[in-house]
């Protein structure tokens, strides 16, 4: 039976290898600032309002507009997407939410350059594949000495994910 379905299987398996890897990282980044807050004596909270706090100047806000080309507006993903005015309420309010991830993302870069982190998180092995069985579409000389095969699937995360290197 697995034989018959065994690219089923891999598809499955990969999108649970996604899933863990995405929720290990979300992990791993709470457990470095939990850590960091410990040898700091504070709640992780108190310890990112802090820092926070350290990283916040008009200057350091002007630098982040810039950096991210936020003169303009910044987006709001609510319900569709529009552009916001930086200096109206909503946009100020977007803009310190905002400015508050990227801090938070710069310490957590930190944090990862502090601490030495191995990250053991194998993804499932794709099954093998008889090239004699597959249906091909060709496309240029079909004379030529070289032939290059690339073998996709359009439902396969991590086909989507590596058809920017194969294109």
């Amino acid at each position: 039976l697995d034989n018959t379905i065994q690219q089923e299987i891999y598809d499955e398996l990969s999108r649970i290898y996604l899933i863990r890897k995405t929720a290990l990282h979300y992990m791993l980044e709470d457990k470095l600032i939990e850590i960091e807050a410990k040898e700091h004596n504070l709640s992780k909270e108190l310890f990112f309002e802090g820092y926070y706090n350290t990283h916040y100047s008009d200057s350091l806000i002007n630098k982040f507009i810039k950096l991210n080309q936020l003169d303009k507006g910044i987006i709001d993903l609510k319900r569709t997407l529009r552009y916001v005015d930086i200096k109206s309420e909503e946009g100020k309010k977007l803009l310190m939410k905002e400015y508050r991830k990227f801090v938070r993302q710069f310490l957590i870069d930190s944090l990862k350059n502090k601490n030495e982190l191995k990250v053991i998180l194998t993804p499932p092995v794709a099954p093998s594949l008889a090239i004699n069985k597959i249906k091909v579409h060709y496309r240029g000389n079909l004379k030529s000495n070289i032939s290059i095969i690339e073998i996709s699937d359009f439902e396969c995360d991590r086909c989507t994910d590596h058809y920017p290197v194969s294109k």
